[in-house]
């Protein structure tokens, strides 16, 4: 999750003839929302193994949540200085990156533990002494 907001702050906030002249030529727009879709792919694999998580499910999703909308909201913002346009379009698109991400990432997650959980309900079954 650390790298992935590193990744965002270093090419959201860099310059933008910087990015030109690394020869990362991607549509901006495009940028956004993969950017944000790896955090968010990042943050459900956190709030997977959260034990803050699984007692209080509903709050540390909308925490989630709002940091994903605070954190797009501030690099848009801090964008002006570095000598870009802070655009409501690509706030948007972070949004949707990091809600995509983080949904994506949860389905995948579930696809993956359910064959292990049941494996372990079996494996309980065969051993319950009843």
């Amino acid at each position: 999750m650390v790298l992935a907001a590193a990744a965002i702050l270093a090419l959201t906030l860099s310059p933008p003839d910087t990015l030109l002249a690394s020869g990362f030529n991607i549509d901006a727009g495009v940028g956004h929302f993969a950017l944000f879709a790896a955090l968010g792919v990042a943050s459900a694999l956190r709030f997977a193994v959260s034990a803050r998580a699984r007692r209080f499910p509903r709050s540390s999703l909308g925490a989630a949540f709002f940091g994903f909308w605070l954190f797009a909201a501030a690099t848009e913002l801090l964008q002006g200085p570095v000598g870009r346009d802070p655009n409501m379009t690509h706030w948007l698109l972070d949004m949707a990156g990091a809600v995509v991400g983080f949904l994506l990432g949860s389905l995948v997650l579930r696809t993956l533990i359910r064959p292990v959980q049941a494996s372990r309900t079996r494996r309980a079954r065969r051993t319950d002494p009843q």
